[in-house]
């Protein structure tokens, strides 16, 4: 690892595009560490807080390695031509994800009741929720999705919620930040799922994020339709492809 990298550098040398969201909003986040020896060749960006690597070029296969060693990534993801990370990580499971823009105005209703948009200090009771959600949550509630600088001030991450029955049931926030997108995360309780409840958590923040001047970006794995479904239904179109390899 080269510690005086410059991550906004870094950043600054890819294109602002949604194929390159979740790398620049590492980057751009302040906190990841980049692992590589030669930045022309390639690196790996690592996002301790959210066990993610970021493939860029082709860098010394023992960078990748070392990002998803012991306490390291669970989830790397890099640009369908890295083909050579299928023989580095054989035993991980390889799929492709399907990256998509909005093609146009919404075409649901953002102003829905029912949905509210929060940050930590006006948080609903989380409780109710799965651990694994839960903790997911409260991560990106306390974690910074990008855009860290002198001249920018740095703001909490938010979240928008669509309740049901008095409870906070499905949930939308991003995940990564650049200057111009960010990456929607979406996700409904069990039991609650079904319901539109992820298409009414998702208008909200993408009306709440729109109004800061930053587009979604919805990456969805291949073989995951109900994402794809929420998607479609609101007005998205596929604009580019990861492959995404998971641990098994």
């Amino acid at each position: 690892m080269t510690p005086s990298i410059d991550r906004r550098a870094l950043a600054a040398a890819l294109a602002d595009e949604p194929g390159w969201v979740d790398t620049r909003g590492m980057l751009l986040s302040g906190r990841c560490r980049v692992l590589t020896h030669d930045v022309s060749a390639g690196y790996v960006a690592l996002s301790p807080d959210w066990k993610v690597a970021s493939v860029v070029g082709h860098p010394a296969r023992a960078f990748v390695l070392e990002a998803v060693g012991a306490g390291g990534a669970v989830t790397v993801v890099a640009r369908p031509a890295s083909t050579f990370l299928r023989q580095w990580l054989p035993a991980w499971v390889q799929k492709r994800a399907t990256l998509h823009a909005l093609s146009g105005q919404l075409p649901v209703e953002v102003t829905q009741p029912g949905v509210a948009v929060f940050q930590a200090s006006t948080a609903p009771p989380l409780n109710h929720a799965p651990s694994d959600l839960r903790s997911e949550l409260v991560r990106a509630l306390t974690s910074i999705a990008g855009e860290a600088s002198d001249h920018k001030p740095v703001r909490p991450t938010p979240i928008a919620a669509a309740f049901s029955g008095g409870l906070a049931v499905s949930f939308c926030y991003p995940v990564w930040q650049t200057e111009r997108w960010w990456d929607v995360s979406v996700d409904t309780i069990e039991g609650y799922r079904g319901q539109g409840l992820a298409v009414r958590a998702a208008a909200a923040m993408i009306a709440f994020m729109a109004a800061r001047g930053k587009r979604p970006v919805w990456g969805a794995l291949e073989d995951n339709a109900a994402s794809l479904r929420v998607a479609a239904k609101l007005g998205f179109v596929p604009v580019d492809e990861l492959l995404v390899l998971t641990r098994v």
